[in-house]
């Protein structure tokens, strides 16, 4: 790649990010961009956006990602959601953005890549992180953890030119991005005193003027959140402070998510049982244990890339263990990199609170440089390299193809599943049909009060989802928000007998909804 003239260079990654952007496209519209995880806090994001539209006073100082037993402080994340609503009025439309947003991080990777690494990194780093399954998986949802990866890239770049420039004004960016960040997730939060360690370890002087202007410009972000809650009794932050969040040993997690999140194994995305991913399997690939072998392929290479990266890091830190400074001085693509990667999850450790996949996303921009690592100086000397390069190679290939797997198989149990699955465009489809019904003259509403009360959270989950979905769209629904009648839909199993006065209007995976004649 040293030798790879300029235009061709820019050529890979123009054709790797239009495939990556293609990739996370096919998520949205074979996928429909659903996550069974994040359907709920979707809903709430929403509703946060509808309210501050409406001019609610909570909406424009607190958000809505949860924070023990309160919210997170400020707006940012729901005015995000309101421009695509502006844009779109459609929740898809934030999707999209989503989308276009986690396509430009592909080329924040690049970046990453040639500027901490070399440019003979740069085109390996991107084309794992357009083509593997997590960041894809995790591209299209409108969850407020997905954009923590396009604020963490634009962190670690703007943090790397400050700890290796003198007097650099990127210190302004660094400063504003910490501030940004926790208002979409709290993992944030663990992320910042690695950078002032890293700040501190770096020889470069810092840019004391624009230094102060960041952080001046960090504190007026939050200057809203404070006036509301002096207006309020300081209410939500008493609720974050006094709220407990009970010990779990599933913060051990910590120690196996950044392997399966860097591998193919994404068992816990197809649901609760691991029966839908076997059918998956089954359906996709002519057997399930097909699957199950690239899945431990992945797990060993990513044992493999991980294990020598921090191998390299501990030896680059012998006998410097008392003195980082010289440590980041001798080797600072190593030490930058490996703390921004690991003393985040060491501090994390301590809360003993359940650790997720999803928190890793801010770190996603540096954990995919290591299969780049990897692939460039791994193994280097030994008889298995060429072999192990080509396993990563036909690893690559695999995971497009399962990522087009998985967002088909995801439409087709969209579309067939005995259970309601709440997509946006899943639930849009059934509130058109209610709406054509009802006719003009009508709003409408679902009422699911019996249904939630006989059938099992499997079943409920997603039409209470639908319930909320129809009411929060028929607030902002110019042609229903003047119009004061008001048609109920009752909810029922498909299975339920239907009384005389009753007629089903639509009936779909599993269930009716019924409307009196």
């Amino acid at each position: 790649m040293r030798e790879m003239s300029k235009r061709t260079k820019i050529a890979f990654l123009i054709g790797i990010m239009c495939l990556g952007f293609l990739l996370r496209l096919v998520s949205l519209y074979w996928g429909q961009a659903y996550h069974y995880a994040a359907m709920g806090d979707e809903m709430q994001a929403y509703r946060v956006a509808v309210d501050l539209d409406a001019g609610q006073e909570r909406a424009f100082y607190i958000g809505q990602p949860n924070f023990k037993t309160g919210k997170l402080p400020g707006p940012i994340w729901a005015l995000f959601w309101l421009v695509g609503l502006k844009i779109g009025s459609s929740p898809e439309t934030v999707c999209l953005m989503m989308i276009i947003l986690q396509t430009c991080v592909i080329y924040l990777v690049y970046r990453l890549a040639e500027n901490i690494f070399g440019p003979e990194y740069s085109l390996w780093a991107t084309v794992f992180f357009a083509t593997s399954p997590w960041p894809v998986h995790y591209s299209a949802t409108a969850w407020n953890p997905v954009p923590m990866a396009f604020f963490g890239a634009l962190l670690y770049l703007a943090l790397w030119n400050v700890v290796t420039q003198s007097n650099s004004r990127n210190i302004f960016w660094v400063c504003l991005l910490l501030g940004i960040m926790p208002q979409f997730h709290m993992m944030a939060m663990f992320v910042a005193p690695v950078v002032v360690l890293l700040l501190w370890w770096s020889p470069s002087r810092l840019n004391t003027r624009w230094l102060a202007a960041g952080v001046l410009v960090s504190v007026l972000l939050y200057v809203p959140y404070v006036m509301g809650e002096m207006r309020h009794g300081w209410e939500n932050t008493r609720r974050i402070f006094e709220g407990h969040v009970g010990a779990s040993f599933s913060v051990l997690k910590i120690l196996t998510l950044p392997i399966t999140d860097l591998s193919n194994l994404m068992s816990s995305v197809t649901g609760r049982d691991f029966s839908e991913y076997r059918a998956l399997g089954d359906a996709y690939f002519g057997s399930f244990w097909i699957l199950g072998a690239f899945n431990v392929v992945s797990l060993a290479l990513s044992v493999m890339i991980i294990g020598t990266f921090l191998v390299r890091l501990v030896r680059s830190l012998r006998g410097k263990w008392r003195s980082p400074k010289q440590a980041f001085a001798d080797a600072p693509a190593e030490v930058f990199v490996g703390s921004l990667l690991v003393l985040p999850l060491v501090l994390f450790v301590s809360s003993f609170s359940n650790f997720n996949s999803r928190y890793l996303i801010v770190q996603f921009p540096l954990l995919f440089l290591l299969p780049a690592v990897f692939m460039v100086r791994g193994l280097d000397g030994s008889r298995w390299r060429g072999p192990v390069r080509a396993v990563m190679l036909l690893t690559i290939g695999f995971n497009i193809l399962f990522s087009l797997a998985y967002f088909h198989y995801q439409g087709a149990r969209i579309a067939n599943a005995d259970y309601f699955l709440p997509s946006f465009r899943k639930m849009e489809s059934v509130r058109q049909r209610l709406k054509a019904d009802a006719g003009a003259n009508y709003r409408v509403r679902i009422d699911d009060a019996s249904f939630v009360k006989t059938m099992t959270q499997k079943y409920t989950q997603g039409v209470m989802e639908l319930a909320e979905y129809v009411d929060l769209r028929e607030r902002c629904d110019p042609l229903s928000l003047h119009t004061p009648q008001v048609k109920t839909y009752h909810v029922r199993a498909a299975t339920d007998r239907v009384e005389i006065n009753e007629r089903v209007v639509c009936a779909t995976n599993g269930i009716a909804l019924v409307a009196e004649n």
